[in-house]
């Protein structure tokens, strides 16, 4: 649950961030979207479990570092 609370809480800042024009966030919502549904998908769950989390963790890392 650790991986999922911290994912839930970055991408709420992210979204929450002045900087980040607003068609980016467009963009940038609609690739989570993908990535979690593909995740679940190639894992054969119903949910995104703790590893996957991390994977989308890791895209929220490098998708704020861009901004920068």
């Amino acid at each position: 649950m650790i991986q999922k609370e911290r994912y839930i809480r970055r991408k709420g800042e992210l979204f929450n961030n002045k900087s980040f024009n607003s068609n980016n966030k467009e963009l940038i919502k609609k690739f989570l979207e993908f990535e979690e549904y593909k995740l679940k998908r190639k894992e054969g769950l119903t949910e995104v479990d703790e590893r996957s989390y991390k994977t989308l963790n890791h895209y929220l890392s490098r998708i704020k570092n861009i901004n920068i």
